[in-house]
């Protein structure tokens, strides 16, 4: 994910939204966490950086869930 957003100029939406779309609410955690620990930042600030509108609400909301 980071080489999707962060790590290169411009966002590659299709894999964040392939990736938050498809992997169940347990491995996002995991996937979460992990980006955290090697890059030290949430996910939700990555998105809220990387996307706007509509869509930066959604995959929001699809992170919030994995904290169930």
């Amino acid at each position: 994910m980071y080489n999707a957003g962060e790590g290169k100029i411009g966002t590659d939406e299709m894999t964040f939204i392939q990736i938050l779309a498809s992997r169940s609410l347990s491995h996002l955690k995991k996937v979460f966490e992990q980006y955290q620990t090697q890059h030290g930042r949430t996910m939700e600030t990555v998105v809220k950086k990387e996307f706007g509108g509509d869509l930066e609400k959604a995959l929001v909301a699809i992170g919030n869930l994995s904290h169930l």
